[in-house]
């Protein structure tokens, strides 16, 4: 959060602590599936969404990865003020309910915790790629 204290603008650092209300299990999904975005493995997130449970057998997985793809790539290698967060929220959902997936909690806070990310980014730099600055945190 940025804030000013005697006309001097300064940083204020939050923890919402969302990941804390996630299972392990389902925090190494989310960076294993944050991963294969920014490293642009979308039939890799296709299969962990399977292999954690957020999808089922009845899923097309060419599909769900093909709109994995669609999204993602709108939104990669791209100034943090040209990111639309809330519209790119807003297409994950549409391609949940055209699916038929049913949408899963841990999904949404980090949906919710990317958005807040981005948010911030763009208040103290419009220009930064946030993908490219949280890719070497997720190397493997």
């Amino acid at each position: 959060m940025l804030t000013e204290i005697a006309g001097v603008p300064k940083i204020a650092l939050i923890d919402f602590g969302c990941t804390v209300l996630l299972q392990e299990k389902d925090r190494l999904y989310l960076a294993s599936i944050f991963y294969a975005f920014v490293n642009r493995k979308y039939d890799y997130i296709a299969q962990l969404h399977t292999d954690a449970g957020y999808i089922d057998d009845s899923i097309d997985l060419r599909s769900f990865a093909l709109s994995c793809r669609i999204i993602g790539e709108k939104f990669l290698q791209r100034p943090a003020g040209e990111i639309n967060t809330s519209a790119m929220l807003d297409e994950f959902l549409q391609v949940i309910q055209r699916l038929g997936i049913k949408s899963q909690p841990s999904l949404l806070f980090f949906q919710r915790s990317m958005m807040l990310s981005e948010s911030i980014a763009k208040l103290l730099n419009p220009n930064v790629d946030i993908w490219l600055v949280a890719k070497p945190w997720f190397a493997v």
